[in-house]
C-alpha cells in the first residue's frame, strides 16, 4: 500500500517498524546518563548532574558497530559535542550571535555526520548541545539562567567521559570473555566524504530550517528558541521523502503534546534525589529501546526527559514551560513542513 494513502500514513504514524528492540543501546545510554547524575546527586549538586546528560549523547552513536570500533570513533563524536557546547557558550551574549552559532554547528554537523554517513542519531544532538549550552550560559536579560560558560562546557565533557567509560567497560568485559573482535581501520568503517543525492537535500533542509527557525524566534521573544530549531531538525533529518517527513511532523506534534501531559503528571510527584536518578535513567533507556520502532511512541518519553533536564536550573514551578514547549514544537513543525515543500520542487527539477 502506498505511503501516500491515508492507510499508509496511519501505518507510519502508529505501527511499529520492523527491527530489533535496542536493549543494548538503551542500557548503555541509561548507564552513561545515570552514573554522573548519581555522582552529582551524592555531592548535593543534582541540577548540575542533569546537565552532564548533554555529553552522554555520545553513547548513542555507532551503535551498529563492535565496541572496539566504537571506542575508536566515539572520541571524535565526544570532541564534537564539546565543540558544539563551546560554540553555544561563546555566542550566548547576543541573540543574533546565538542564531549564527547554532547555524554554524548545524552546518558542521550536517557536513560531517551526513557526509560521512555516520548514521543515527544524526546531526540533531550536536545542535541540541549547542542550543542548550547557549541558553544555560545566557544572561538573565536574554532569558537564561546565566551559568558560568566554562562550567557548562566542563559538565558536557563529563558526560562525554562517562559515555566513553561505559563503552570501554563493555569492551573490557567482552575481551575478558574472549568475545572482543579487533577493530577495523576507520577508513573501512566509514566511507569517504560524500554529500550528494538524498543526503545533500536533507542537509540543505536542515540548515535552512535552523536559520529560519532561529530568525523567526527572535522577534517573537521565545525564551528557548532552540526548541523551535530542534523540532524542525528532528522532523527533517530522518529522510528526504515527503510522506515520511510529513508523518514524522505529525508524530512530533502528537508525541510532544502527550509527552507534556506525562511530564505534568510526573511533576505532581516532585521527583528528586535518587528517585529522579532512577526516573531519568529509565526514561533514557526506554527512549533508545523504542525510538527505532516508532518515533511518535519514543516522544512520549523524550519529551518528559527533555523537560526534566531543561528545568533543572529553573526557579519556581516547571509547569510554566509546558505551553512554551507545545508552541515551540508546533512552530518548528510548521517551519519544517514549509521548508520540505519549498525544496521538494527544487529537488525534482
Amino acid at each position: 500500500m502506498s505511503a501516500r494513502s491515508p492507510a499508509g500514513l496511519r501505518e507510519q504514524l502508529f505501527e511499529l517498524n520492523e527491527g530489533p528492540w535496542r536493549w543494548r543501546v538503551g542500557l548503555e545510554a541509561a548507564l552513561a546518563t545515570g552514573l554522573p547524575l548519581a555522582a552529582f546527586t551524592l555531592a548535593g549538586q543534582q541540577s548540575l548532574g542533569l546537565i552532564t546528560s548533554l555529553g552522554t549523547f555520545t553513547a548513542l552513536f555507532f551503535a551498529y558497530l563492535e565496541h572496539s570500533e566504537r571506542l575508536r570513533l566515539l572520541p571524535f563524536v565526544g570532541a564534537g559535542m564539546i565543540l558544539a557546547s563551546l560554540i553555544g557558550v561563546l555566542t550566548s551574549g547576543s541573540n543574533w550571535l546565538s542564531v549564527a552559532g547554532v547555524s554554524l554547528v548545524a552546518l558542521l554537523a550536517c557536513l560531517i555526520v551526513l557526509g560521512r554517513e555516520v548514521g543515527p542519531p544524526g546531526p540533531i544532538h550536536f545542535i541540541l548541545v549547542s542550543g542548550v549550552s547557549g541558553h544555560l550560559s545566557a544572561p538573565a536579560s536574554m532569558g537564561g539562567p546565566g551559568m558560568n560558560g566554562g562550567l557548562v562546557v566542563l559538565l558536557v565533557a563529563t558526560g562525554v567521559i562517562s559515555s566513553l567509560l561505559v563503552i570501554a567497560g563493555k569492551q573490557l568485559l567482552a575481551r575478558l570473555q574472549g568475545r572482543a573482535a579487533p577493530p577495523r581501520r576507520t577508513g573501512l568503517i566509514l566511507p569517504g566524504w560524500k554529500l550528494r543525492g538524498p543526503s545533500r537535500w536533507v542537509a540543505i533542509r536542515v540548515i535552512s530550517a535552523v536559520v529560519i527557525a532561529g530568525v523567526i524566534s527572535l522577534p517573537l521573544g521565545i525564551p528557548r528558541g532552540y526548541w523551535v530549531i530542534l523540532a524542525a531538525v528532528a522532523i527533517l533529518q530522518a529522510s528526504h521523502r515527503v510522506p515520511t517527513t510529513v508523518a514524522r511532523a505529525i508524530q512530533r506534534i502528537i508525541g510532544t503534546l502527550l509527552g507534556i501531559v506525562i511530564f505534568a503528571l510526573i511533576s505532581l510527584l516532585r521527583p528528586a534525589g535518587w528517585l529522579l536518578v532512577l526516573l531519568v535513567s529509565a526514561l533514557e533507556f526506554v527512549v533508545e529501546l523504542v525510538i527505532a520502532r516508532n518515533y511518535g511512541l519514543a516522544l512520549l518519553f523524550i519529551t518528559p526527559l527533555a523537560l526534566i533536564i531543561s528545568t533543572a536550573n529553573l526557579s519556581g514551578s516547571p509547569l510554566g514551560v509546558l505551553e512554551e514547549r507545545a508552541f515551540d514544537t508546533l512552530l518548528g513543525a510548521v517551519i519544517a513542513v514549509v521548508v520540505l515543500f519549498a525544496t521538494e520542487g527544487m529537488r525534482r527539477r
